[in-house]
């Protein structure tokens, strides 16, 4: 019941993958932080919004955001724009203070301690969901030592005690 659309670099993992996918739709994107490419970047990002007339466009760093805030200005039709926080960088910049107040309608927070700076920054009085990684934590909840123990003899062999174990939820997928 929805037409889900990716604006996304064309050199980017997420791009690759999105084109597997039979029903989304992938548009070469770049957010370019340079003024004389900036601009070309912004009036594509603005006619695809124009023309499609999306009703939620999902950001999620400050090169995007800034690219959708001003794509957006002076639009008849503007979309409502989401923005996850995913990491501890600082977000009381002009720069956030602008997308906080030009560009954001609703922000999700990856964990407490970000709603936490959420809450203390140019974002705090807009509505804000917490969704923690991504991760159902009910459903994936930490191993005990013997189920740790029986999986790493499985993957590692009994030579398993001094190895390091790395594990990850995304950004590490080779």
């Amino acid at each position: 019941q929805h037409d889900v659309s990716l604006a996304v670099s064309p050199t980017s993992r997420l791009y690759r993958y999105a084109r597997e996918l039979a029903d989304v739709r992938v548009i070469e994107q770049r957010y370019s932080s340079r003024l004389l490419r900036m601009i070309p970047e912004v009036r594509q990002l603005r006619r695809l919004l124009r023309a499609n007339r999306y009703d939620v466009v999902h950001v999620n760093g400050s090169a995007d955001h800034r690219h959708v805030m001003l794509a957006c200005q002076g639009l008849s039709h503007r979309p409502k724009v989401v923005w996850t926080k995913h990491n501890d960088h600082s977000i009381t910049s002009f720069g956030n203070v602008l997308r906080a107040r030009l560009a954001t309608d609703h922000v999700i927070s990856v964990s407490s301690f970000v709603k936490s700076m959420v809450d203390n920054s140019p974002y705090a009085a807009l509505p804000q969901t917490v969704i923690r990684h991504g991760i159902d934590t009910r459903r994936f909840s930490p191993a005990d030592a013997s189920d740790r123990n029986a999986q790493r003899r499985a993957v590692f062999g009994d030579d398993h005690h001094d190895l390091i174990v790395f594990g990850s939820t995304g950004g590490t997928d080779y």
